[in-house]
């Protein structure tokens, strides 16, 4: 897998980081997500598939999950079964669904463990306001390295070894 790492600037290793990983189909979501996050501070790690969130979070902790939760067969369909065998992975970290897909007036985001939903196309100020308040805030523009596709590494493991080349 291809590592693409976006570099802002120094970055402030006092200033404990909040991680996100962004799962969604599309990858240009997957990557817009992190430009937008990383520009108000947060380090962002996006896949793809179920089967990449899954090998990660079996041993990488993130503050923030962000996805679609997409049938893994018919791409672009809303599947709960994707959220009910992600939400045990996640252990106690939010979840906030994005999706084009769910009748928001009907759809209520406590049965399958969702801390929001937001609808795609999604508000950036929305979004933004919901990760803060699920993350506990963030400092705006903190100038940290993104990994738009890094599966084989835990953010923190990537920030002892340095930008890859």
């Amino acid at each position: 897998m291809t590592r693409v790492e976006m570099r802002t600037g120094k970055r402030d290793m006092a200033e404990a980081t909040k991680t996100v990983l962004a799962v969604d189909s599309d990858q240009l979501v997957g990557d817009l997500l992190a430009i937008i996050l990383e520009a108000e501070g947060y380090q962002v790690t996006a896949v793809w598939s179920l089967k990449e969130a899954r090998a990660l979070l079996s041993h990488c902790h993130f503050d923030l999950i962000i996805t679609e939760a997409f049938d893994q067969k018919h791409t672009f369909t809303f599947d709960p079964n994707f959220v009910q065998e992600l939400r045990p992975l996640a252990g106690t970290t939010p979840i906030i669904l994005l999706s084009t897909y769910v009748a928001y007036d009907t759809f209520d985001p406590g049965e399958y463990g969702l801390a929001a939903v937001l609808p795609k196309p999604f508000d950036v100020d929305d979004l933004l306001q919901e990760v803060c308040r699920l993350t506990g805030g963030q400092k705006s523009g903190a100038n940290n390295v993104v990994a738009l596709r890094a599966p084989d590494a835990c953010p923190a493991e990537r920030d002892r070894r340095g930008s890859a080349k």
